[in-house]
């Protein structure tokens, strides 16, 4: 997992933000647990649908939430 964690880690990077790579590990234990339930297969199976597309396309939703949920700027 800290391969996939670290991979997320640097699409993350490329969109200017930064994560720690033990929470990433969190999340995408979490995360695919989750897809191995909704899909009634085992985790190790899940785990294969993490590639790097998934992986590019979970940095741009993280940053879309993050840019939502970000204070607006005074002035």
């Amino acid at each position: 997992m800290s391969t996939t964690a670290s991979t997320l880690g640097g699409e993350l990077a490329r969109i200017g933000l930064t994560v720690p790579t033990d929470q990433l590990e969190v999340l995408l234990t979490e995360r695919v647990a989750a897809a191995a339930e909704q899909m009634h297969i085992t985790k190790r199976t899940a785990r294969q649908y993490f590639d790097h597309d998934t992986l590019h396309a979970l940095a741009h939703e993280m940053a879309l939430i993050i840019k939502d949920e970000a204070p607006a700027p005074t002035c």
